[in-house]
């Protein structure tokens, strides 16, 4: 058996009402639901890096992040050259 008291004026009991709701507090018999994202948390977070190596886009990875990382440089480059906030031979030659 579980249970808890809660005291308090009337507001603080109401605002303590809308808080449980927020957080998923008035769900009947919850507490499955937290064992399992427990699980999930200590047993299938460590096996992620497996998980997502075999996965069909999983060595693609890597790839993606450098190309997104070269294409903000190349953008932050124009930027600076557009508004002229740098030089435009420094921009030419670091955008050929």
């Amino acid at each position: 058996m579980c249970g808890a008291v809660l005291a308090g004026d009337e507001r603080f009991v109401a605002t303590a009402q809308v808080w449980r709701s927020r957080l998923g507090g008035a769900i009947p018999d919850a507490w499955p639901l937290a064992v399992l994202g427990l699980i999930g948390l200590t047993d299938l977070l460590p096996r992620m890096p497996v998980f997502w190596a075999g996965h069909p886009v999983g060595g693609r990875v890597p790839v993606w992040y450098a190309f997104r990382d070269s294409r903000a440089r190349r953008r932050a480059v124009e930027w600076l050259a557009d508004n002229s906030l740098t030089d435009d031979k420094a921009a030419t030659e670091y955008l050929a």
